[in-house]
Formats: structure tokens, C-alpha cells, sequence
């Protein structure tokens, strides 16, 4: 009884994993790169199964690795979700490159203790409980909103001078 648990548990876990890994990978091969061929697909997805191993060698917990996932969609993905969604003909490409470029950039420096990352940039804390006393998540996540409109108009009146 007991092995027929895990063995549901573990192929359910591996089916999101796989799941998460190819749409990673098709997203990063055709939209980011330009490139839907067979080689620019595996490559992408042999990188993307080499960051995931390494963080899992790094993390002491599932909790962790979770959290990490949320907080890199959050910082990442909502922006040029919500853009790509309600004003698609003001941001294009190079702009969705360039936010998630700086999401991921501060999202590093301010460091993810889970995994045990270091901090770069520190933030104020709370002396009784040490929380963070600024929302630093939230302003990652809306200066990676801000970069996507700004480099996406800059690129827009670039081109419109040439």
C-alpha cells in the first residue's frame, strides 16, 4: 500500500517537473531566442535541467525551492504577463528581455536565505522580529515593470528614427 502512495506522489511530482521544464524550455527556444528548431529546443532544455539540479544541490528544503519559484514568477513573469496581455502593441521584445534581465539581476542581490544566497544589497529590517521593512519583492517586480515599458518605448522611438 505504502509503495503505490509514493509511486502516485512521485510520478505526479515528475509530471510537473517535466511539465515545468519543457514549457521552460519552449518558452526560452521560440520566444526569447527566435529559434524553434530541434537543437536551440534541447539545448535549452539541457540548461534548464542543469540550473534545476544545481538549485536542488543547494536548497536544504522543498519550502525553499517553492518560495524561490514564486518569487522569480512574481518578479519575472507577472510584468510581461500583464503586459503582453493588456497593452501588447506597447512592448516588444528586446523590452521582455531587458526586464526580466534586471528582475533576475535584483532578485540575486537581494539574496534568498532559503537557499542559503547571500544578500548583496541589504535592506532595512525590523529590530524586534527582523522582517524586511520595504516590500522588496514588490518593487523587483515594478522595477522589472517599469525597465519592460521603458526599453520597449526607447526601442520603439529608436526605430522610428531610422
Amino acid at each position: 500500500m505504502i509503495f503505490t502512495v509514493h509511486s502516485s506522489v512521485s510520478a505526479a511530482v515528475m509530471s510537473s517537473v517535466d511539465s515545468s521544464l519543457l514549457s521552460g524550455a519552449t518558452y526560452l527556444s521560440h520566444n526569447l531566442l527566435g529559434m524553434a528548431n530541434a537543437f536551440t529546443f534541447r539545448l535549452t532544455t539541457l540548461l534548464l535541467g542543469c540550473i534545476a539540479v544545481g538549485l536542488t544541490f543547494t536548497s536544504s528544503s522543498v519550502y525553499g525551492l517553492w518560495a524561490l519559484a514564486a518569487d522569480l514568477g512574481y518578479a519575472l513573469v507577472f510584468p510581461q504577463f500583464c503586459l503582453a496581455v493588456h497593452a501588447k502593441d506597447k512592448v516588444n521584445a528586446l523590452g521582455s528581455v531587458a526586464s526580466a534581465g534586471v528582475a533576475l539581476a535584483l532578485r540575486i542581490m537581494v539574496g534568498e536565505p532559503l537557499i542559503g544566497l547571500p544578500p548583496i544589497i541589504t535592506t532595512p529590517k525590523h529590530e524586534s522580529d527582523g522582517s524586511e521593512v520595504l516590500p522588496v519583492k514588490s518593487l523587483i517586480m515594478l522595477a522589472s515593470l517599469a525597465t519592460l515599458v521603458g526599453t520597449s518605448a526607447l526601442w520603439r522611438r529608436l526605430r522610428a528614427h531610422n
